[in-house]
């Protein structure tokens, strides 16, 4: 039904990956995110990077309201096109303050629809709690000690050698299991990470995209809620 909402709209201009990019907003509550990138995918009409995300409104996550121009939307993804003229060029970049520590499970049990994970493979093969594999690795006691102890860490899927970002929700000791923000899938596999300066890598990776690239004239910011809960310190030094 996505896939066939999209096939309806197309772009009143040629879409080259040199001049064009679409920005994707998307109602996070829907938990929906998946569906809309496998219906971009699979039409294959907008051959164009999609940079964007979900939002989840208020920390209350009762509501999210999106404008599409026109009307305020919920349970809804607004795509915008853009296309810069000829003299023009854009630049994506992407920062993660966090890094491999070496560790990664593989998921075995888990709700795709729900997002949250129940067990993965220990260092046998066997299927186990992952809460329980998480204390063991932490030497933690007691689900909200886990809690507390991840807080300096998230975990992330690999692609192409690239990390992608897959946060956890909440620690469920009553029901075994631990939720997420966004579907995981049996069979994955996550990568723990640990918390790094988000000052200090935010400008290294910026100093790094810039070099040889003329002055920027503008930019669109998309940052995540939880990097600015996660590194309350750090927020209000950050003035690149």
């Amino acid at each position: 039904l996505i896939q066939k909402e999209m096939d309806r709209h197309t772009p009143p201009f040629r879409l080259s990956i040199n001049h064009a990019f679409a920005l994707v907003y998307i109602d996070g509550l829907s938990n929906c995110e998946t569906f809309v990138l496998q219906a971009l995918y699979n039409s294959r009409k907008f051959p164009c990077p999609y940079i964007g995300g979900s939002a989840g409104g208020k920390l209350d996550f009762k509501n999210t309201y999106i404008y599409d121009n026109e009307q305020v939307v919920e349970n809804h993804a607004v795509i915008t096109f853009v296309r810069l003229t000829k003299p023009y060029r854009y630049g994506i970049l992407k920062t993660q303050a966090a890094e491999r520590t070496g560790d990664v499970y593989t998921v075995v049990r888990a709700n795709t629809s729900l997002r949250y994970i129940q067990t993965v493979e220990d260092a046998h093969g066997q299927s186990i709690s992952f809460i329980k594999a998480l204390c063991q690795h932490f030497g933690c006691h007691s689900a909200d000690e886990l809690s507390k102890v991840l807080q300096d860490y998230t975990f992330a899927t690999n692609v192409n050698g690239e990390n992608f970002i897959r946060s956890v929700a909440s620690v469920d000791e009553a029901n075994d299991h631990i939720n997420f923000f966004c579907d995981v899938v049996a069979g994955e596999k996550l990568y723990l990470l640990k918390r790094t300066s988000l000052a200090d890598n935010l400008k290294k990776e910026l100093q790094n995209f810039v070099q040889g690239k003329p002055a920027p004239i503008g930019g669109i910011l998309n940052d995540c809620i939880l990097r600015r809960l996660g590194y309350p310190q750090e927020i209000s030094h950050i003035d690149l």
